[in-house]
């Protein structure tokens, strides 16, 4: 137990994911991180990482769509990366991002890679609860179709190549400075940007 385990974010992957599927932290604030399977906990850090340091995990069992991971420590992550898994994701639930006391501090999120390809993926669910979110990474991830970032109103950076994505919501008043966005793109929503 602990506070790390308090707010978690929750990954779901395809069926028959073997070991060896790994991602990784950066801490925004100096407390353990780890994550548990189906609410048992696997592998915590031996010591609290201060922040900026960095700490990557390895899956050591196979997983089905019915197992649950959950990263604990979710509300003091500064960057998550689930890129060396991109291609075995399912479902991603970021709502264990945000605290009422504590907000959030993930600012940055890199679901895809230039590499993989992931084509069950269909949404982001929760990203909105990143609220310091500066930085967006999801190439390759085939089934998304849309992602509304109405309330990201510090992203700056979106990476989108590769998707499906057709319109892109974004908060007014968002600092955007870079985006790659796929070739089915149609509609973007700028306001006060």
């Amino acid at each position: 137990s602990g506070a790390y385990k308090s707010g978690y974010i929750e990954v779901k992957c395809v069926d028959e994911t073997m070991p060896t599927q790994q991602f990784t932290v950066k801490s925004g604030y100096p407390i353990y991180y780890g994550y548990g399977i189906n609410g048992k906990l696997r592998q915590r850090t031996e010591n609290k990482l201060q922040p900026n340091e960095t700490h990557t995990f390895t899956i050591e069992e196979k997983v089905n769509l019915g197992d649950p991971i959950a990263i604990y420590g979710a509300a003091h992550i500064k960057a998550l990366d689930l890129s060396s898994m991109s291609d075995r994701i399912s479902v991603l639930q970021l709502s264990g991002v945000y605290d009422e006391v504590l907000g959030t501090r993930l600012e940055s999120l890199k679901i895809g890679a230039s590499s993989k390809e992931n084509n069950t993926l269909k949404d982001v669910s929760g990203i909105k609860s990143a609220k310091s979110l500066v930085d967006l990474d999801v190439t390759n991830l085939n089934a998304l179709t849309s992602l509304d970032l109405s309330e990201n109103v510090y992203l700056k950076e979106l990476r989108a190549s590769g998707t499906n994505i057709a319109n892109v919501v974004f908060a007014e008043g968002a600092p955007v400075t870079y985006m790659r966005l796929p070739n089915t793109f149609k509609v973007i929503n700028f306001k006060s940007l």
